[in-house]
């Protein structure tokens, strides 16, 4: 493992994110058997919602999908090796300096032309019904978004978007946070970017605190560890 290098805090940003989203009656299409009429639930409070599935219409035959189906047989020539037996001349000792000659058996191989039966299938096509039918679902209405850096006040929680959500709204959170860390390495400087998952763990990289990076032979970071205290 290669030497560990001190590196410095340089920036912590953060963006927090409100995407609201609606239930929304929209149209479908889908097959047939897979339709279940069943009335839709709104939601309260942004949960305990059920889609539902109701004004079944249009119902059309369509391409559900091919299945192999038997047709018959054709004759298919092929190129085989089959043995067969020749006899060669050989010369064997008497052992009083006489000799003898044999007639043995050798198998060799040849290349023979047969047939065979094969089967055939073509692609069957296999017809369903689809239908259209209404439902509610989530639809994505907007975003809104907050962006700010460290250092923050202890005491308060980094802001959120402002936004109220009507009676069929629910609102979902994200967060981004990216820290960097300079530091000097083989006469230049460089960057190391931090992605810290949570709120807490991102106020734990203020701005201007020193880190330890733990680099392993090609240069390449393998861990930011804070400083050994006194």
């Amino acid at each position: 493992m290669g030497a560990s290098v001190t590196g410095k805090v340089s920036s912590a940003d953060y963006t927090h994110t409100i995407a609201l989203e609606r239930f929304e009656e929209t149209t479908k299409r889908d097959w047939d058997q897979d339709v279940r009429k069943s009335s839709p639930v709104m939601p309260v409070g942004g949960s305990g919602e059920r889609s539902g599935q109701f004004n079944i219409r249009n119902p059309r035959e369509e391409l559900h999908h091919y299945e192999k189906e038997f047709t018959g047989y054709r004759t298919e020539t092929y190129t085989d090796r089959e043995p067969y037996t020749t006899y060669e001349s050989r010369t064997k000792s008497n052992g009083n300096g006489s000799f003898t000659q044999q007639s043995v058996p050798v198998t060799k191989y040849r290349s023979v032309v047969k047939t065979r039966q094969v089967k055939e299938y073509r692609d069957k096509p296999i017809y369903r019904i689809k239908v259209d039918y209404d439902t509610y679902l989530w639809f994505e209405k907007f975003r809104r978004h907050v962006s700010g850096s460290l250092p923050h006040s202890d005491d308060q929680a980094l802001p959120w978007p402002h936004v109220t959500p009507g009676p069929l709204d629910r609102l979902r959170h994200f967060s981004d946070y990216k820290v960097i860390i300079s530091y000097e390495y083989d006469g230049k400087t460089k960057s190391y970017e931090v992605t810290p998952s949570t709120e807490s763990e991102f106020r734990n990289w203020q701005p201007g605190e020193e880190r330890i990076l733990v680099r392993n032979n090609f240069g390449m970071i393998l861990e930011v560890k804070p400083m050994e205290q006194d």
